[in-house]
């Protein structure tokens, strides 16, 4: 998989056009013709231009309900509406949630948010059998200058590579299926 750009068109960095041409270039130069190429952004940016999804091998979508706004109690159904919804759009199309998460820490949130917010996305991918990648591994203390005190907080370890304390009884492995 080539992925071209991440968050581009949500950061305004690119127009729709242009990262388009970026995915064309990019898959015009492949030596591979098997290897698929996307990018990943916001699932906002895939429902409004299908162009985007036309230009893309697959959908690989970023998928944050904290960013938009979502409360905790209602974060794990708002990511299933959403992945839903680019799933009725474009039924045919291969779908990946290439980033999701909840922050454990820094701005009002809890790290039992963030545990049960892993564990419904987990149990929601199993049952959908869409592939998610949960973000991230460990804490990133430089995220604060562009996403504030949350910013800091999204790892399964903190910044010493410890595992917190709200993710130590969760089995990581379970329900695990096989990728085709």
């Amino acid at each position: 998989l080539a992925v071209v750009g991440s968050e581009t068109l949500q950061r305004g960095e690119l127009s729709v056009n242009r990262l388009v041409a970026d995915l064309e270039y990019v898959r015009s130069r492949l030596d591979e013709p098997e290897l698929r190429v996307t990018t990943a952004d916001t699932a906002c940016w895939f429902l409004c231009s299908a162009k985007l999804q036309a230009a893309c091998d697959l959908l690989f979508v970023n998928n944050y309900p904290f960013w938009d706004g979502v409360d905790a109690a209602g974060a794990a159904d708002s990511f299933a509406e959403t992945m839903e919804r680019l799933r009725e759009k474009y039924p045919d199309a291969e779908l990946i949630c290439s980033e999701t998460g909840w922050p454990t820490g820094g701005g009002g949130v809890t790290e039992q948010e963030a545990a049960q917010y892993f564990e419904a996305i987990r149990a929601w991918s199993l049952e959908s059998g869409t592939q998610v990648v949960y973000f991230s591994a460990a804490d990133e203390p430089w995220k604060t200058a562009d996403e504030g005190g949350v910013g800091a907080h999204w790892g399964f370890l903190d910044s010493e590579l410890r595992l917190k304390a709200c993710y130590g009884g969760l089995d990581f492995f379970k329900g695990v299926y096989t990728v085709k």
